[in-house]
């Protein structure tokens, strides 16, 4: 090899470590940015997938229920975003899945569980941000938790329900 051709064998190693090592960057701000707490990530049945922030998901119009549940005591105000509005948002009509639909909700504590797509239109669900007016976090259920209307519904009473209660909530699939 040359003296020349050494140099240039060199340049274009050289650029091609720098793309390598800017894509790797980039990539990684990109996955850090997708898995940011208070980030939600929607997928459809085709694999489409939405991220939504955490500041577009409070910029939703907000929704409230009133209701026990199995992990507290007495009645507590909820407030977030309807789980239809949510799904609307990333392009996904719940009303528009037959009953054998699921939704697979997945929380930052790796807790899996799939539910009735249904239960989002047939249960008005919500996805809570706000509890007795604070902010969920990552310590107390938050940022996103799966709120029943528990107290509306005789049948959401019965314990069977209760696993359905998703907190911490990260990711929503539609299976």
């Amino acid at each position: 090899m040359t003296g020349a051709s050494r140099r240039n064998f060199l340049r274009k190693f050289v650029i091609l470590a720098a793309f390598s090592y800017s894509t790797f960057i980039l990539t990684g701000i990109s996955s850090a940015q997708t898995d940011k707490i208070g980030n939600l990530r929607i997928t459809d049945q085709s694999g489409s997938t939405v991220i939504l922030s955490e500041e577009e998901l409070l910029n939703l119009p907000r929704a409230t229920i009133e209701t026990q549940t199995a992990w507290t005591t007495g009645v507590h105000h909820f407030e977030g975003i309807a789980l239809t509005d949510i799904l609307k948002k990333a392009g996904i009509d719940a009303s528009t899945y037959n009953a054998s639909a699921l939704l697979r909700l997945t929380a930052w504590n790796d807790y899996i569980v799939d539910i009735p797509l249904r239960d989002a239109v047939d249960y008005k669900t919500l996805i809570a941000a706000f509890m007795d007016g604070k902010r969920l976090t990552i310590k107390d259920k938050g940022p996103y938790w799966l709120v029943y209307p528990r107290d509306s519904y005789p049948d959401l009473q019965d314990s069977r329900f209760d696993h359905r209660w998703s907190w911490q909530l990260k990711e929503l699939t539609v299976q």
